[in-house]
C-alpha cells in the first residue's frame, strides 16, 4: 500500500521540484492515515473521510483519496486552489480587489507612507491606463491584476 503513497511523493519532487523543495518537511510528515475496510460498502475504491481516515472497499482509490489528506493537511493549498477559482471563474475577489486599490489614495493611506510602497504608483498607472472593465471580463487577465496587487500588497 505505501509504495503508492512513496509514487506520489517521488512524483512530486520529480515533476515539482521546487514547490518540494519548500514544502519537502510538510510532503514527508502528513499525519497518520488510518485506513477503514468495508467490502460491502456502496463507495466506489475509497472514500475521504476527515481527519486522516481512509474508508475503502478496495485499494483501488487509495493514492486518490491519499492526495485530498495531503491537500487538506496544507492548508494553505487548499486556500489558493480556492482564490485561483474564484479570481479565474467568478470574478467577484479580483473586482473587489481592484476597487480597494483604486480608492486607496497614496497621500491619504498612512500605510503606504509610512511602508514607503514604491510599487503603487505603477500599479495606479496600469489600472487608470487600462479598461477595468475589459480586464474583469477575461479570466487571464484577471489573474495578472490580482497577482500583481497581490505581490506588491506582500512588499509591505
Amino acid at each position: 500500500m505505501d509504495i503508492n503513497i512513496k509514487n506520489i511523493k517521488e512524483g512530486i519532487k520529480k515533476d515539482a521540484s521546487n514547490f518540494y523543495d519548500d514544502y519537502s518537511e510538510e510532503i514527508e510528515n502528513v499525519p497518520k492515515i488510518y485506513y477503514y475496510f468495508d467490502n460491502t460498502s456502496e463507495i466506489q475504491g475509497g472514500a475521504f473521510t476527515g481527519e486522516g481516515i481512509i474508508e475503502f472497499k478496495d485499494l483501488t482509490g487509495q493514492a486518490h483519496e491519499f492526495s485530498h489528506i495531503l491537500i487538506n493537511y496544507l492548508k494553505w493549498l487548499s486556500e489558493g486552489i480556492a482564490n485561483y477559482l474564484d479570481i479565474a471563474y467568478s470574478g467577484l475577489v479580483a473586482r473587489d480587489t481592484v476597487s480597494y486599490f483604486l480608492k486607496t489614495k497614496k497621500d491619504e493611506n498612512e500605510l503606504v507612507k509610512e511602508k514607503s510602497y514604491c510599487g503603487y504608483d505603477k500599479v495606479i498607472k496600469i489600472l487608470e491606463e487600462n479598461n477595468i472593465d475589459k480586464i474583469m471580463e477575461d479570466k487571464y487577465e484577471r489573474i495578472k491584476i490580482v497577482t500583481i496587487l497581490d505581490i506588491d500588497w506582500i512588499n509591505f
